[in-house]
């Protein structure tokens, strides 16, 4: 021990002869020695390098000792810096000296935040690549004392942002922020804090944190990069999350997941847009009194174009008093203008369920509004919409609800998959369109209708008052059969015919071998599922898409009936020898009567 200097030579004792009073060790020596030992013990362990010099041996095969100060160096402690956690004492400057020491590791490192109230006054700044904010929260989504383990409490009026995450002249990436709750004292219906803002950013990700009260944001991604959203809750803010892109590296915010948040009494919306978005998946979320869960506004002097955008499996209800009754879960609004446009393509809304509160007087609940709002900019739309597996349920009836509202001639999408809409939805109505072109959507297809069909889907245009039903949806198997004279047995059949109707068109895939014959009848078939409309000519029909026969066809679908006959291109019938012991497979679609 370098502290340490040995005063009594006890090994020259058992030199000395024997009767020699110096060989006698005497107690005042043992206690001299004992004293100068723990005092240079003290001193050391008081030292700020003692640390240094005691080894550290992990158990287990292989381990290789260290010193403790090299283990303890692993995670930087707001602790260590003088942070206290009281929720009483100041520990902004505390907290950012851990995270600028972090920073000065060559591949970042942990800034921990063990259990407690951090009170700041001004806003954190993470500026370097791969650190993390680390808290002990067991569970991020709820506000118990008791589960909430590390806080961020920020106490100012002045606004800004609680934790801002840029670096400088470049973008910033694999910042993560984990298992900290962020919240707010002010109250100032102005001037409100973001919870955590990033810039310029890329794989950033905030998980099981729980972002509450008093808050303009609880997460800004402006101008980002494969960034994501998980678990926790964001609570009491304007925005959830809000997305932009006025980044000076990114000029969008792509690849964004949002998964698995509770987003509770966000009063503008639980996600805003308000910038160019690519590819933002949002998915297993709960959203409750939220008057929008997805709102697109395009600003002034700027486009908007969102493409790629996935709500999957979520859960929205708006609430019974103000601002959230007559919510929307899908809203975008254009500016009023003729040099931008908001472009808002490919939106698949899917596996969620709407409920919304009217107040029968002058609230409706559109679920999905599309809102030209005045912009004449000819390449303004929401299309390629697609709304599968939803249900939109009304807690009071109003009759000019609707699933979607639109006002632009250029929107467009299709319903598929289960969609019901119920109670608080136009009566007789599975799904109705207001305002918006009806066509655009009813041309396209739809798939396994609801239980309740009776009025199938209505869709209806008031400028034009445009009606048309869609009332027939089936699927299942047929069985193809001979039918020329020759009364011949088919293999292959069985398991491979389907057909699915949709409306008053049936699509039918066959398949069919022929046995050895040299019947020259005239080939055709019976069996087609439904009986066809009734037409002057053959003019349905189908292709063959494989067969090993040497003679070129077509297939036609008589008239009033189910039977298909088979001609050659010059317009003669087939004769069954010509597909002895051949294979045909192929598509038939024809219309109904």
């Amino acid at each position: 021990m370098s502290n340490y200097t040995k005063t009594t030579n006890f090994g020259a004792k058992d030199t000395l002869p024997s009767g020699d009073s110096q060989k006698i060790v005497r107690g005042t020596e043992f206690d001299t020695e004992f004293n100068a030992i723990s005092t240079a013990i003290a001193t050391k362990l008081e030292s700020g390098s003692s640390s240094a010099d005691v080894n550290f041996l992990q158990s287990g095969t292989g381990a290789t000792a260290r010193t403790v100060q090299s283990k303890l160096r692993d995670v930087v402690s707001v602790k260590d810096f003088g942070a206290v956690g009281d929720g009483v004492a100041d520990d902004t400057v505390a907290i950012q000296a851990a995270i600028t020491n972090a920073q000065t590791y060559t591949n970042g490192a942990t800034v921990f935040f063990p259990d407690g109230t951090y009170r700041t006054t001004s806003g954190l700044t993470i500026s370097q690549n791969y650190i993390l904010l680390k808290g002990n929260n067991r569970l991020g989504s709820n506000s118990s004392a008791n589960k909430i383990g590390a806080s961020i409490l920020f106490d100012s009026a002045s606004g800004g942002d609680i934790v801002r995450v840029q670096k400088s002249s470049t973008y910033i990436y694999g910042v993560r922020i984990k298992d900290i709750a962020i919240k707010a004292t002010s109250t100032a219906a102005s001037n409100k804090p973001n919870g955590i803002y990033f810039f310029d950013s890329s794989e950033c990700e905030v998980d099981n944190c729980y972002i509450q009260q008093n808050l303009n944001a609880g997460v800004v991604f402006n101008g980002c990069a494969i960034n994501k959203v998980s678990g926790g809750a964001i609570t009491g803010s304007r925005y959830g999350i809000t997305l932009d892109a006025n980044g000076t590296i990114f000029n969008t915010a792509a690849i964004i997941t949002i998964d698995g948040l509770n987003f509770y009494e966000n009063s503008v919306a639980s996600v805003w847009v308000t910038g160019p978005t690519d590819t933002v998946w949002i998915r297993n979320c709960w959203a409750e009194y939220a008057p929008i869960f997805l709102r697109m506004d395009q600003q002034s002097g700027r486009n908007l174009i969102s493409e790629n955008t996935l709500i999957d499996s979520c859960y929205f209800f708006n609430g019974t008093t103000s601002p959230y009754k007559a919510a929307s879960l899908v809203r975008t609004t254009a500016q009023n203008t003729a040099t931008y446009a908001l472009i808002n393509e490919q939106l698949l809304i899917k596996n969620t369920k709407v409920w919304s509160y009217n107040d029968n007087t002058s609230n409706a609940t559109e679920a999905i509004v599309f809102e030209r709002n005045g912009n004449s900019n000819g390449a303004t739309r929401n299309s390629g919409v697609v709304v599968e597996d939803c249900i939109f349920y009304g807690l009071n009836s109003i009759s000019s609800a609707c699933v979607v509202k639109s006002n632009n001639a250029s929107d467009g999408g299709m319903f598929r998959g289960r969609i019901q809409a119920q109670t608080g939805y136009q009566t007789g109505s599975t799904v109705a369109l207001l305002g918006g072109p009806a066509d655009r959507w009813s041309q396209d297809i739809f798939n396994n209708l609801p239980y309740n069909i009776s009025n199938g889907f209505r869709f209806t245009n008031t400028a034009t008052t445009q009606t048309q039903t869609l009332d027939y949806y089936d699927e299942g198997s047929w069985t193809l059969s001979d039918n020329s004279a020759a009364s011949l047995s088919f293999s292959g059949v069985t398991g491979n015919c389907r057909y699915t109707r949709i409306g008053n068109v049936v699509t039918c895939v066959f398949m069919v071998t022929y046995p050895t014959t040299l019947s020259s009848d005239s080939a055709a078939w019976a069996g087609l599922p439904f009986t066809s409309a009734a037409t002057t000519n053959s003019v349905a029909g189908g292709y063959v898409t494989y067969t090993n026969a040497a003679t070129d066809f077509s297939l036609l679908v008589a008239s009033n009936g189910t039977v298909v006959n088979l001609y050659t291109n010059a317009g003669a019938g087939v004769a069954n020898s010509a597909l002895s012991g051949k294979t045909i497979r192929g598509v038939i679609t024809y219309t109904t009567a």
